[in-house]
């Protein structure tokens, strides 16, 4: 399974919640452990929010889009203008800690009779591995709820691997190469820094004296009672920004290796939600290079990515389209 932003869209209309997961930026949230507002304690986003878009008319995602724009094709942040690269590094830890909130919320509900979820029960056995390009969490929940074991394929010493209820069966494998909200540099790792030289060194925390990204090192994944915190570094790939830390961080590798290797023998793919930007094509490519035993692709959405349905159409012998989920109708794709 691939799972793109239209399945935790679509858990969100099941529940009837009001939180809409396509804009972060206006749930008002407080910095962790504290009564400040979060874009507060984020200065280079809040002026970059407040002279880019005052009135707050502007969607969400459509804010990142300038930044993307400047750092295609080469994605290195100091290409970005002085004033925006603070804002650009701070936007990452605000959607980090923001989606940490955001699956808090989700975990006060039950999933059980989602229509994934149910649809998904039924083949539990048949479930190999999950591509997640979400910071949420709402993939690793379905496979929690199905009793299943989960691998956080690259993370963690060793990876991290939960138990499941249904006998002794391999995990699930969870690739996540955009990073996620429960990703976090190790507990033995510490990251200090003092306002100049000579003074006192104290732990990274908000506002930065100095921004760090690209941490290449030990990581863990932070359980649910960490998972609303204040975060020492904060490595995420924004939305349509092309993966620059698949070069240089070793997980971000291994996640998407992994994922490869455990889906090599599928039969079947069902791509939820998933709208493919142009920074995406080259990673997704990739995770379907090892997939030779292909009968089915079945594309879940509306309105699916032309170029998208182009890729997989050469993939199977039959390709179909859930404009309505896995209990609607079904909409072949012609060669």
């Amino acid at each position: 399974m691939i799972a793109g932003n239209g399945l935790t869209r679509s858990l969100v209309k099941h529940l009837g919640l009001g939180v809409n997961p396509s804009y972060p930026l206006r749930w008002n949230l407080r910095t962790p452990g504290r009564s400040t507002a979060l874009l507060d304690d984020l200065p280079g986003l809040k002026a970059y929010l407040e002279r880019e878009d005052p009135k707050r008319t502007r969607p969400d995602f459509d804010l990142i889009i300038p930044f993307i724009e400047k750092l295609s094709p080469a994605p290195i942040p100091d290409k970005l203008p002085a004033d925006e690269v603070g804002a650009f590094l701070d936007l990452g830890h605000y959607l980090t800690v923001a989606y940490s909130w955001f699956q808090r919320e989700l975990d006060k509900y039950d999933m059980s009779n989602w229509e994934w979820t149910r649809w998904l029960t039924s083949r539990r056995r048949d479930l190999l591995a999950i591509l997640s390009w979400n910071y949420d969490l709402v993939a690793e929940r379905v496979v929690e709820n199905l009793g299943l074991p989960l691998l956080y394929a690259g993370i963690g010493i060793p990876p991290t691997t939960t138990k499941g209820r249904h006998g002794r069966r391999s995990p699930v494998v969870i690739s996540k190469p955009h990073g996620s909200c429960n990703f976090a540099p190790h507990d033995g790792v510490h990251i200090d820094t003092a306002e100049k030289d000579g003074g006192l060194y104290e732990a990274l925390t908000y506002p930065r004296m100095i921004h760090v990204s690209g941490f290449n090192g030990p990581m863990q994944v932070l359980p649910t009672s960490r998972l609303y915190s204040i975060r020492q570094v904060a490595d995420i790939v924004l939305p349509g920004e092309w993966n620059r830390f698949g070069r240089y961080l070793g997980w971000v590798e291994r996640t998407m290796s992994a994922f490869v290797h455990a889906s090599a023998t599928a039969t079947d793919l069902v791509i939820v939600g998933f709208r493919m930007a142009e920074a995406d094509q080259a990673e997704f490519q990739m995770a379907l290079s090892w997939m030779q035993s292909l009968e089915r692709v079945v594309i879940a959405d509306p309105d699916p990515n032309p170029k998208l349905v182009d890729l997989v159409r050469g993939r199977a012998p039959r390709v179909v389209i859930w404009p309505n989920g896995p209990f609607g109708p079904v909409v072949p794709v012609t060669r």
